[in-house]
């Protein structure tokens, strides 16, 4: 499956932004009020995303699983330099056009 199947053009814009590398992109998808956690622990989006995506980790979801939630919630396989090939689950919550609320981690 591929990025394209992701019904929500918010959540399908933040994975093509993530594996094009686009932080610019990327940050005009997050909004100032954003919360995030990954893997059950709070934290700051563009931290995760610069560290994963923009950074040296160079991050990069290689394949769709299955898509949930009107395209809100995506099961992927994630490869990485520094995480090597792994499944997550990103959990997304939209409002106004923008990325409210990420949950990131493993299924």
């Amino acid at each position: 499956m591929e990025i394209t199947a992701i019904e929500n053009e918010v959540v399908r814009a933040a994975f093509t932004a993530w594996n094009s590398r686009d932080r610019k992109g990327f940050i005009n998808l997050v909004s100032a009020e954003t919360t995030f956690s990954h893997n059950g622990e709070k934290g700051d989006i563009m931290n995760f995303s610069d560290h994963f995506f923009f950074g040296t980790a160079k991050s990069v979801f290689t394949e769709i699983h299955k898509i949930e939630n009107e395209g809100k919630s995506i099961y992927a396989t994630l490869e990485s330099d520094e995480a090597g090939k792994i499944g997550v689950l990103m959990r997304f919550e939209i409002r106004d056009g923008k990325i409210s609320d990420l949950d990131a981690g493993r299924p």
